[in-house]
């Protein structure tokens, strides 16, 4: 996010982080240092320190294992579908739809939970979706109607006079 300087200098008040201060101090826009970061990355796996190995993998500017990271070892889908969205708002390569689906719509269908689904086609940017999910009466599709302009129209001068009488 182009604040490496800065995370250096944190390091660098940190005792006994000097590899780490020397680490940030390369230019993660060249091919060498993400290719380096993206090897660190792999090698921190194995010592279960997940969110360091995702870190790393972001400089690697690798985010597709960075989210594979995310799902598979921390068990955390909000961080790979935030990871996805800031790497890619519009979402032109899919990356959000590949965790959203799964771990999002698909379990809450499985597990049974409304909840869950709303979530996922909510990120999903379905909204009429994820309210409909959660109303017991599919039939009485309210959001849809107000968004279709099907709703008749409020008098406040009718609602009132029926309300005296």
């Amino acid at each position: 996010m182009g604040k490496m300087q800065v995370v250096s200098k944190l390091y660098s008040y940190e005792h006994g982080q000097k590899k780490f201060q020397d680490f940030f101090n390369n230019d993660f826009t060249l091919p060498k240092f993400q290719k380096i970061a993206g090897k660190n990355a792999v090698a921190l796996i194995p010592k279960k320190k997940y969110h360091l190995a995702i870190a790393f993998f972001i400089l690697a500017k690798d985010i597709k294992s960075a989210c594979l990271v995310a799902v598979d070892r921390c068990q955390d889908p909000v961080l790979a579908a935030m990871m996805c969205r800031l790497n890619d708002p519009a979402n032109e390569k899919g990356e959000i739809t590949k965790v959203i689906e799964p771990w999002f719509i698909k379990r809450g269908e499985q597990f049974n939970d409304p909840y869950l689904s709303s979530i996922g086609n909510w990120l999903n940017k379905d909204f009429v979706k994820a309210v409909n999910v959660l109303s017991p009466l599919k039939e009485d599709d309210k959001v849809s109607k107000i968004l279709n302009n099907e709703v008749a129209e409020f008098n406040l001068l009718t609602y009132g006079a029926e309300g005296a009488a």
